[in-house]
């Protein structure tokens, strides 16, 4: 198991685990789908950042392979999906070291995200007062910012959450593609089943019932919250989970809700975790209904104009 001081025992690697876990599903692009890929993106002469609808309408004449479509048919009902080898732009500038700082590249990587949302049957979905409401996010650990916890501090633990819980109707899925990675960052997901199925039925019923005040956190520049469960459960059954182990973004109401919280959040700590450190041309298409998902702290390995980079999207399921 690849371990670094960052992994723990409780930790798997996701990559030993990529074909006999039946919570995964995973796709490797062969080197001539990339190429395919590529020579098809040629259409796109638009900027995403301002122009992301009509690459959308023209992302329906780019075929896919039938194999990872289905794959991808299959999103609603897994907690994340693992691709390996997607193409990314093959130079790449200087990591950027601020959310609002103009990044000047050939958009492979942006044309992929909003490839992969028009075949996931969704919208990009546009977080108002994160990342100054742009449709799609670098990830990037900002130099100064070390200690922050969020997706800027490197050094802090960004630990288990869904995203957007303090919004009445959380984002579905959300994409990170990793344009660069770090041998020492790992990024973690839990499955709701597994929560779940770790919980005494008691515990359950207080998730469904007990309200929280959920809340933005440091990387918002407005602030919004609602109060909400923590679990929730549809009429087939289904559970969907609105979580952040942060208890000054997730916030207990009365002793009781402190009291479900606490044991929420030992129960959690105590499940064995799929991690991985992604690498360019990874992406991880996460369910944010049905999954959790962290970034450990990590010592930065490269050098720092080459830091790791990932860039998300927040997708919303399309009504049929």
């Amino acid at each position: 198991m690849n371990l670094t001081i960052n992994h723990l025992p409780s930790q798997i690697d996701l990559r030993k685990h990529l074909s006999n876990d039946n919570k995964i599903l995973y796709y490797r692009f062969s080197d001539e789908e990339k190429l395919h890929l590529v020579k098809s993106m040629q259409i796109f002469k638009e900027n995403p950042y301002v122009d992301f609808k009509k690459i959308l309408r023209k992302c329906k004449t780019i075929d896919i392979s039938s194999n990872f479509l289905k794959i991808l048919r299959e999103a609603s009902t897994k907690p994340f999906i693992f691709i390996e080898n997607l193409p990314i732009d093959s130079v790449l500038p200087n990591t950027p070291n601020s959310d609002f700082d103009p990044v000047e590249k050939t958009y492979i990587s942006e044309y992929i995200l909003l490839l992969l949302s028009f075949y996931l049957e969704s919208a990009p979905y546009i977080n108002v007062g994160e990342k100054n409401d742009s449709v799609i996010h670098n990830v990037i650990p900002i130099i100064g910012k070390e200690h922050e916890e969020s997706g800027a501090g490197s050094l802090a633990t960004f630990d288990w959450h869904t995203e957007n819980i303090h919004e009445k109707s959380p984002t579905d899925y959300f994409t990170l593609l990793a344009l660069r990675g770090d041998k020492n960052a790992f990024t973690s997901i839990l499955a709701i089943k597994d929560i779940v199925k770790s919980l005494p039925d008691s515990l359950i019923q207080k998730l469904l019932t007990t309200k929280f005040l959920m809340k933005t956190g440091q990387s918002y520049t407005t602030e919004s919250s609602i109060t909400r469960t923590i679990l929730e459960r549809d009429e087939k059954g289904e559970f969907s989970i609105f979580y952040n182990s942060n208890s000054s973004r997730c916030i207990a109401l009365d002793e009781e809700g402190s009291q479900v919280y606490q044991q929420l959040k030992e129960k959690i700590n105590a499940l064995r975790i799929f991690s991985i450190d992604l690498r360019p041309g990874d992406a991880l298409i996460i369910n944010n209904h049905k999954a959790l998902h962290k970034r450990d702290g990590f010592k930065i390995s490269t050098p720092e104009n080459e830091r790791r980079w990932l860039q998300r999207i927040y997708l919303r399921k399309e009504a049929k």
